[in-house]
């Protein structure tokens, strides 16, 4: 399977390159990756039967916004730093820091208003080792 996700990667990645340099690049290690979960779901699909993908998805529209938000909280934090000087070193790793904390408090309040069940259950697993 590898050996055909390398194949649609480099015939992607020569095709894509003429027009959008490294972009083309991304975008074909992308749809490289997009076609390699394709084929390896259809193939375990075939080995153990119905994947329960519809409750699979359920669970992704409910992280979506999450992750949107997210991303505008790092993003946002981000912008103090001043990436292109190599002497804000110190500054900028205070920031990287801020931006990494700031995007999992957020993460985690929009995934408890979605109501992501994953977080819960982690929650669970992590009292039930507490109290043991």
């Amino acid at each position: 399977m590898s050996f055909w996700t390398l194949l649609v990667n480099a015939g992607l990645g020569l095709l894509l390159m003429q027009f959008w340099a490294h972009a083309g690049l991304a975008v074909a290690l992308t749809l490289a990756s997009l076609f390699n979960a394709i084929v390896l779901l259809w193939l375990l699909r075939g080995r153990i039967g119905e994947l329960r993908l519809r409750a699979l998805l359920q669970s992704t529209a409910k992280i979506l916004p999450a992750v949107a938000f997210m991303g505008v909280a790092v993003w946002s934090v981000l912008q103090a730093g001043n990436w292109t000087d190599s002497g804000e070193r110190f500054h900028n790793a205070v920031i990287l820091f801020a931006a990494v904390l700031s995007g999992s408090l957020v993460y985690l309040a929009v995934s408890r208003m979605f109501g992501v069940q994953a977080l819960a259950e982690i929650g669970r697993m992590l009292r039930k080792e507490r109290s043991e």
